[in-house]
């Protein structure tokens, strides 16, 4: 599975659902993997990860300064009560620099039932993030993309 992520990342692929039952291992290894291939002397990805509860955090140091550039503010408190809203994180994520990964926990929440608003969001996201090597990664134990996004996602 990490080598078909790092494939993908390679090629720009902006939108990736991973299925797994430990969505907090898979990140950990995909994250530790990602960090593995950056070379010496160039900067480290912006890693974050959102779930409704904390909002968008930072996995690295690189990834809380760019949820503090994106949400233009350094307050946690307000980050945390702007993001916990999975449609208003996804808004944020568009402000994310480049070649930041955001790992999206339990996103077939969003597809079942369709909260239109939520696909909107994500396939909004193809090409900014495409253009930049961005990454949307949805975490979820399974489940069928809408067709708005059947054709976007790399699963």
């Amino acid at each position: 599975m990490i080598d078909s992520f790092l494939a993908a990342r390679r090629v720009s692929t902006p939108l990736l659902m991973v299925r797994t039952p430990d969505p907090a291992i898979t990140k950990t290894g995909i994250a530790g993997a990602v960090q593995a291939t950056v070379k010496e002397g160039d900067p480290a990805i912006p890693i974050l990860t959102w779930n409704c509860i904390l909002g968008i955090i930072g996995m690295n140091d690189t990834g809380s300064a760019a949820i503090q550039k994106a949400a233009g503010t350094s307050d946690l408190g307000q980050i945390k009560s702007n993001s916990t809203n999975c449609t208003e994180a996804l808004e944020i994520a568009q402000r994310l620099p480049p070649f930041s990964i955001l790992f999206f926990e339990n996103a077939h929440q969003g597809f079942d039932p369709p909260n239109p608003n939520f696909i909107n969001a994500v396939w909004l996201l193809r090409d900014t993030f495409k253009q930049d090597r961005r990454q949307l990664v949805m975490m979820t134990p399974g489940c069928t993309l809408p067709p708005e996004l059947a054709q976007d996602v790399y699963i």
